[in-house]
């Protein structure tokens, strides 16, 4: 109002006004969408600072975890040559009560827990990330007392790509399996990583207890163990929704749940 009755007491065309009015607007949208571009720029290079960094610890976290896995071989290999002599000794002794202490004392601490194969096919994934989530949750099996198995196709993966929507999914799938599997006697989780005929493969195959209801399976909410504990699926069919790449396929194998996810290599890995 204040410029209208500037320009009608300068007597200058109205339309002069709107041309003002106009390059007003125009300035404010131009700065407007400036801080916009200006924030994203900020909000996308602190996103990709996180992630270097979150990749650098997970670098040197899975590194660790080979450095550790060297250090069990080396002590697999002296335990193995220990026990070994102290057996053949006990056998010299030839006493029954002697060897079978000695039995017990194997079996009580379980060393044949000492030969799991499956920590050494990490080493044959060649991705930090996809090692990092696949390893956390074997740990977690294996501290619920789990059989866990891993095989893996070697150099599957570029090791620098993150495969954001893949974790997520694969950590559905690997979630679900330790829930569905925790109170299965004789319970056992598979995970399969593979190519075929141009596409990448995730397989987690678990031990289940129950018919599984496909016709309610993507429904928030469902699961074999009960109720608000079925969430995950439909986040991971939600995600595989938007990508025209993916395809997550689920089936029931006999006494085992078997979940998918099948990427097209070329457009997401190529």
């Amino acid at each position: 109002m204040v410029l209208f009755d500037s320009f009608k007491h300068a007597n200058l065309p109205v339309e002069y006004l709107y041309l003002v009015l106009g390059l007003v607007l125009l300035l404010l949208v131009l700065v407007i969408v400036g801080m916009l571009l200006y924030t994203k720029a900020v909000i996308r290079q602190n996103r990709i600072n996180v992630e270097q960094e979150s990749q650098q610890n997970l670098t040197l976290y899975v590194e660790q975890l080979e450095r550790n896995y060297r250090e069990i071989r080396k002590f697999r290999h002296d335990i193995a040559n220990a026990l070994l002599a102290l057996e053949t000794i006990i056998n010299e002794q030839g006493s029954p009560v002697l060897m079978q202490d000695f039995h017990d004392l194997l079996t009580h601490y379980n060393f044949d827990t000492i030969q799991d194969q499956a920590i050494g096919r990490f080493q044959e994934i060649n991705n930090a990330y996809i090692k990092g989530i696949i390893f956390s949750k074997y740990i977690e099996a294996h501290n619920n007392r789990i059989p866990f198995n891993l095989e893996v196709q070697p150099d599957l993966f570029k090791q620098q790509q993150q495969y954001f929507d893949e974790l997520r999914i694969l950590g559905i799938f690997l979630d679900n399996a330790i829930d569905a599997v925790n109170d299965i006697k004789d319970g056992s989780i598979s995970v399969s990583l593979f190519e075929q005929k141009g596409k990448m493969v995730y397989c987690v195959k678990n031990t289940i207890n129950t018919p599984v209801e496909f016709g309610q399976l993507y429904q928030a909410g469902y699961s074999t163990k009960g109720i608000n504990r079925g969430l995950g699926l439909t986040t991971a069919k939600e995600i595989t929704d938007m990508r025209s790449d993916f395809s997550l396929m689920l089936k029931q194998d006999g006494d085992y749940f078997v979940a998918m996810l099948v990427v097209e290599q070329e457009e997401t890995h190529g």
